[in-house]
């Protein structure tokens, strides 16, 4: 890999492309510390597996795509005798903020990205590899504006990959969502397990949750919890309170009680009085 010449001007860009290859036939890589700066990896060849910060493995084919940010832990390796992987290094004076705005995360995998879209961004990172190695005097510059171009069109069709097939967000979603229902007594679902049943990183989770649902992947367990406990009040009215917090996966009843509370309005208590004014209706 090869960089760019020190240049005091590259570091006032927004965003600046620090090494590239299109040709990069990949070897072992652990990072346990992550590495100091942005990389976008393209499979072209071959297959591999890429291991993200919450030890999620994904198996990386032609024509998927995987982000890290700086200082992520992170692991990939081959699983066929040539893994090509062009890559691009990237950072920037406002790299942080623009990887934020297009809700990258601090890792994604793409899967399932469409043909024409998957030639778009090789032409794009041959375009960046051309320009970077070249002779022009604001080569710097020009491959700066082309990574940006790139990035927003990663942005844009991550709706599209990693969902082929299902029609909809929702549909896309719904064994995330059967995960949390059919693990909702555990006090401590993680954001990492409901990600891994759909195969995706948790930035592309929460992503997707806060298209679906305006919500984060901790609100939306949450809010099921509590629409479970609430089913609870209703249909057992001879349910005492601490097995009711208990079936419902909250961590305490105190707990339990000021979280329904401030979504209710009411508390637990006086939720169930108010829908079983007469118990024996119920059995």
């Amino acid at each position: 890999m090869s960089f760019l010449t020190d240049n005091v001007h590259r570091h006032l860009l927004p965003l600046y492309v620090l090494g590239t290859d299109i040709n990069k036939i990949q070897e072992p890589m652990s990072r346990p510390n992550g590495y100091p700066n942005y990389q976008i990896s393209i499979c072209l060849e071959g297959e591999g597996i890429y291991i993200d910060e919450n030890n999620i493995k994904y198996k990386i084919e032609m024509g998927d795509l995987f982000f890290f940010s700086p200082n992520v832990p992170h692991r990939y390796i081959s699983v066929s005798e040539n893994w090509r992987l062009p890559f691009i290094v990237f950072n920037g004076k406002c790299a942080a903020d623009i990887v934020k705005y297009l809700e990258f995360g601090s890792s994604m995998v793409l899967k399932g990205i469409s043909k024409d879209n998957f030639n778009t961004l090789i032409t794009s990172f041959t375009n960046i590899y051309d320009t970077y190695f070249s002779n022009i005097p604001t080569k710097t510059e020009r491959v700066s504006a082309m990574l940006y171009h790139m990035l927003v069109f990663i942005s844009e069709i991550a709706d599209d990959s990693s969902i082929a097939g299902p029609t909809s967000v929702m549909q896309y979603l719904a064994p995330a969502l059967q995960y949390i229902s059919s693990h909702i007594a555990e006090k401590n679902i993680k954001v990492e397990d409901v990600a891994n049943v759909l195969q995706i990183s948790t930035g592309r989770l929460s992503f997707l949750f806060n298209k679906a649902f305006n919500k984060t992947p901790v609100q939306v367990i949450r809010e099921h919890k509590l629409e479970y406990a609430k089913h609870l009040l209703m249909t057992r009215p001879y349910m005492k309170m601490t097995d009711i917090t208990e079936a419902a996966g909250f961590k305490s009843l105190s707990y339990f009680s000021t979280v329904f509370k401030k979504t209710y309005g009411v508390s637990p208590t006086e939720y169930k009085s108010s829908r079983n004014h007469n118990a024996d209706d119920w059995w």
